[in-house]
């Protein structure tokens, strides 16, 4: 059942015509997003955004974020949010109608579309140079030392790797500052945080959307 989901990153060029901006944890929030994003100026045509997942959950906008899915410069990794959906669709874990209710206000076709926009995120996202020398790296949480190790778990074993990159708060919670190897930069949600918070090479960009916090957009 597993086999169909990415098990190696998606990779974008570094170098970008417009800006690049990274958001942290949506959570349905997806008016605040686009209100957020207007205050910024981004520019839909030219600019291009990725999130650092946990796309849904807290919030009604379901047909909204599959509206901001089929945006063709929107990005997004996986998070635990989205895996435990598909584990539930999929009948791999019990499934839950308070979890799930927001489903109620999509059409089945439009349900479909959404489970196979979520199915399709990538656990990492790489923004590699023109010349290979700088790599930044997407991840909804990197609880693993090494990008590259982690990159041959991930392809060894979806479901085991995704501990440490989707559900472990470890590096967070024991205040972890080594650098991640073979990585430049890591981009990481999951974590709330009161403000964009570094440890390491790590930015920590999750400051509470849908909960009581606010959406933290970063351009890098």
């Amino acid at each position: 059942m597993f086999l169909s989901l990415k098990r190696t990153p998606t990779v974008y060029p570094l170098e970008w015509p417009g800006n690049t901006y990274i958001a942290g944890d949506v959570h349905f929030q997806i008016k605040d997003l686009y209100a957020r994003l207007d205050a910024i100026g981004f520019d839909p045509e030219k600019d291009r955004l990725f999130l650092t997942g946990d796309l849904m959950d807290r919030g009604p906008d379901a047909l909204d974020l599959l509206d901001l899915l089929r945006k063709p410069n929107v990005h997004s990794v996986m998070g635990n949010h989205e895996l435990n959906y598909i584990l539930r669709q999929d009948g791999l874990r019990a499934s839950s109608a308070r979890k799930d209710e927001w489903l109620e206000s999509l059409s089945p076709n439009h349900r479909e579309e959404l489970y196979l926009r979520i199915r399709a995120l990538p656990a990492l996202i790489e923004l590699v140079s023109s010349d290979g020398e700088t790599k930044y790296g997407i991840c909804h949480y990197p609880a693993f030392s090494d990008w590259n190790a982690f990159k041959l778990e991930l392809r060894e074993d979806f479901l085991k790797a995704a501990y440490h990159c989707m559900y472990s708060r470890e590096r967070f919670i024991k205040k972890i500052t080594d650098r991640i190897k073979n990585i430049d930069r890591v981009y990481a949600g999951h974590v709330t945080v009161e403000r964009v918070t570094l440890l390491g090479n790590v930015r920590h960009l999750d400051t509470g959307a849908g909960k009581k916090g606010s959406l933290s957009i970063i351009q890098i």
